[in-house]
């Protein structure tokens, strides 16, 4: 490639206000950890900068009123972004511990929390003098062991447990959910690294190579509350409204009074196609919540955007767009069964874009960050083909530009399927 044929990267620590279609950003790693962003390694997140710029530069009077939504909320930076800039938000997810982690990010703490907190504190130094005594109540905490017990050794799960029964206790006796939440996110974020598996891999595995150091339980878990309390504390003197989390799945947002009130802001970035199992790669996690078992695992494996458990059609998969079509077929040559995850997953975006926009007020924004990928050695366009589904529904696009992603590629072999994803298209529809 010829010097002149070069793309244009421009570095920037924050997108300009007013970005050209087709402009490239490097947005330097400034400020990603800030406030309660950096509570929990969620996996493939977005940096906060984007749902920012498109905040600030499109939010009105009436988003103050009807608030911000994203429906593909992961780990909740829109809706954390959204509370420190004044407007009130609403996040849809499949997955519990997104909810959980959302709810957490978004939720300031009082002093009669804290208080509550350090009462917890002194229950479990109080129950580590007499574990015996609490026993059979800690083995209630233990989830199903088939699931957890090539994962953890039988110390770390007695210790996890404990750690889980003192939670529960705690709410009985203070009722407050805001406690138990934040508790349970400061649980499930040492769960990585207590178990066996790999720290470092997206997917959990346990290294045959590397042999883990063991993690005294609680002094993991004391040093991640203590971090997380100050992250929440930063939170709390500068949040200016309110999150709510209000549904299950993207595709078909039932909040009626989304449908009643129409936001005109709605920010998200969905799943990779068949990039990213978000749902088996926290499981280590989610088996520490309460109510999570293998059933409620596949049941959100088989539901989530993107999941490769589709039905395969004896016929060439077609969606109707010639560009798509084309991929679709090539794909099916090689791969009938990766075929018809493309499709899936477009049909899948197509009922999102079609529930968003009946949730938007007319001349409202949908701002959808997307990556384009390669599948089984064929280039897949998804910011055009989604721009594209998005124009037979009504929408118009006004302004398309990319970022770099830095520090997000995935460790794990893709043979052919999936692979290394170099930018974010952020696209910008009008209702």
């Amino acid at each position: 490639m010829g010097k002149d044929n070069q793309e244009k990267i421009i570095e920037v620590t924050q997108i300009p206000s007013k970005p050209n279609s087709g402009d490239v950003f490097l947005i330097k790693a400034v400020g990603i950890s800030d406030f309660t962003h950096g509570i929990f390694k969620y996996p493939c997140k977005f940096i906060p900068h984007i749902p920012r710029w498109f905040i600030e530069n499109y939010a009105s009077e009436n988003t103050k009123k009807y608030g911000i939504l994203d429906p593909f909320m992961g780990s909740g930076t829109t809706l954390v972004e959204a509370v420190l800039l004044g407007y009130p938000s609403y996040g849809v997810d499949i997955d519990p511990l997104s909810k959980l982690l959302s709810s957490v990010k978004t939720t300031p703490l009082l002093k009669k929390e804290l208080f509550i907190i350090d009462q917890f504190i002194v229950d479990y130094k109080n129950s580590i003098k007499n574990p015996l005594k609490l026993k059979n109540k800690i083995e209630k905490c233990i989830p199903e062991r088939d699931l957890i017990e090539y994962w953890f050794s039988e110390v770390t799960i007695n210790d996890l447990a404990l750690i889980r029964y003192l939670i529960q206790s705690n709410y009985f006796k203070y009722k407050n959910k805001k406690v138990k939440n934040f508790l349970e996110i400061v649980l499930v974020s040492i769960i990585r690294k207590v178990s066996k598996a790999d720290n470092q891999s997206p997917k959990p595995y346990i290294s045959t190579r590397i042999k883990k150091d063991h993690m005294v339980v609680f002094d993991e878990f004391y040093k991640t509350l203590v971090k997380y309390i100050s992250a929440i504390d930063q939170f709390s003197k500068v949040s200016k409204a309110e999150a709510r989390i209000i549904g299950f799945d993207a595709r078909n947002i039932d909040d009626k009074s989304l449908y009643l009130n129409k936001i005109n802001l709605a920010m998200t970035s969905p799943p990779y196609i068949n990039a990213f199992d978000y749902v088996r790669s926290l499981k280590l996690e989610n088996f520490w919540l309460d109510g999570f078992n293998k059933k409620k695992l596949d049941e959100l494996y088989n539901h989530q955007v993107g999941s490769e458990k589709v039905k395969v059609g004896k016929e060439i998969p077609v969606y109707g767009i010639k560009d798509l079509d084309s991929v679709l077929y090539n794909i099916y040559l090689i791969d009938k069964k990766r075929a018809w995850v493309v499709l899936e997953y477009f049909r899948a975006m197509e009922e999102n874009l079609k529930s968003v926009f009946s949730c938007l007020q007319k001349g409202g924004h949908y701002c959808m960050v997307v990556g384009n990928s390669k599948i089984r050695g064929f280039d897949v366009n998804t910011s055009s083909i989604i721009s594209k589904i998005a124009k037979t529904i009504g929408y118009t696009k006004e302004l398309e530009f990319a970022y770099i992603i830095r520090n997000r590629y995935l460790r794990i072999p893709r043979f052919g399927r999936g692979g290394f994803i170099p930018k974010d298209y952020v696209l910008i529809f009008k209702k």
